[in-house]
Parts: structure tokens; sequence; C-alpha cells
């Protein structure tokens, strides 16, 4: 089972460590969150304006995550975990913004709603309704990177409805391409993947579809099975 692309069955200190470089064993949770609040900046600093907001959504559902599964290691209190997840994100996006305004006078993060469970706004009315999100579940069904191609698909729901997205950066050209399933077919979709609800739609995409052709076999698939989907590109 994954969450956000992370094994459940993988010890937290292990994930951290493998995807942030960062040592959780024997250290005290406030340098831990300290360190991840400045690989979220990290991560950040390095998004291409076009996808910026849609990876932005992705990570911090990511580290939402990462969060949750620390303060469990750490066998904390709802009230202390609470406040430590404010320390956290006050601490990131503040690193963000502030990082935002020296390097682009032209972007700025405003108004940010810190709370996990709250929506994560950004100011940018032009950008798709598709990367608004609520709360982000993902898996990522393929990644691939080398010295001259980028490539990363996932599979998440957004405002409930179902979303697939392939982003390709080659060289200076960039494509993010998006397939939703709308929440009314859900019921289709469940019955073709064979499947009894909602609840395992993402893993049993994870499952069924990961590798390098992933994107081409889900539409294959909504094609095929009569499916409805929408389609859209950005480039």
């Amino acid at each position: 089972m994954y969450n956000y692309g992370f094994p459940d069955n993988e010890p937290i200190q292990e994930i951290i460590q493998s995807y942030l470089g960062i040592n959780v064993s024997g250290e005290p949770v406030k340098k831990v969150l300290t360190d991840m609040a400045h690989m979220f900046d990290s991560r950040c600093k390095n998004f291409q304006p076009t996808y910026a907001l849609h990876a932005k959504v992705n990570l911090k559902g990511k580290f939402d995550y990462l969060l949750e599964r620390v303060f469990i290691f750490y066998k904390l209190e709802d009230r202390e975990a609470e406040e430590l997840e404010k320390f956290f994100w006050d601490l990131a996006f503040n690193l963000v913004a502030i990082k935002s305004k020296k390097n682009s006078p032209d972007y700025e993060t405003k108004n940010l709603n810190l709370k996990s469970s709250e929506n994560l706004k950004l100011e940018n009315d032009s950008l798709p309704e598709v990367e608004s999100v609520d709360r982000v579940s993902e898996v990522t069904l393929y990644k691939y990177a080398d010295r001259s191609i980028n490539i990363d698909s996932s599979a998440y729901f957004s405002k409930d409805d179902l979303v697939i997205d392939y982003w390709k950066l080659s060289g200076d050209h960039e494509d993010e391409y998006f397939v939703t399933v709308k929440k009314e077919h859900f019921e289709m979709l469940c019955s073709r993947l064979k499947i009894k609800n909602k609840s395992l739609l993402l893993t049993k995409l994870l499952n069924s579809f990961e590798g390098e052709n992933c994107f081409e076999n889900v539409k294959a698939f909504l094609s095929q099975n009569n499916i409805p989907f929408q389609i859209e590109r950005r480039s």
C-alpha cells in the first residue's frame, strides 16, 4: 500500500533518510522538522514557474503525510503534534516566501492556510481549476530523470475528481498533460477495475498502470471501457 508514493510498510526514518537525506533516529523532533522545512524550501525553489503551483500542492501533500508519520514515530500527543505542525508550516512557507521575493518579484505567495486540512491557496487566477485542491492523495506512476530529460507522472484526487498527470521537461521544452475523471464516473471506473470503492482506486491504478507508458495506458483503458474523461495540455 502506498500513500503519496511512499510505502506504508517502510519505516519513516528510512523514508526521510532516502527522500530528504535527513537523519531522524536520535534527533530532537524540532531539529528534524527544521531540517524538513529547509528541504521543502529547497524543493520549491527548483520548480519551473509554469508548473510551480501544481508541483507545490503535490509537494505539500507529501510533506503532510511525512509529518503525520514523524509525529507517530515520536509518539506525540495531539496538541503537541498540532503545535509542531504549525511550527513546521510557518517556517517552511516563510522560507519559500522570502526566497520568492528575492528571486522573482512578480511571483509571490500570499495568505497561505497552514493547517493540513485546509486549502492551499496561491495567488494565480489564470491557472486551471484542476490545480486548486483541498487535500491531495497521490501515487507516483512513473518517475525518471537524467541529464537531458525529466519525467514525472502521478495520480491523485482533486476536489473529489481523479486526476492523472504526466509532466515532461526536455532541455528547455516543458509539457504537462492532465486526464480528469469526474467523481460521478467513479462507480463505472471502480467496476471496470474490479474494486469495491474509491478508497482502493489509487492503489489499483498504481498496481495496474505503473511504468514508462502509464499515461497512455490509462487513457487507452478509459477509452476502451467507455469511461468519460477530460484531457488538458499545458506547455
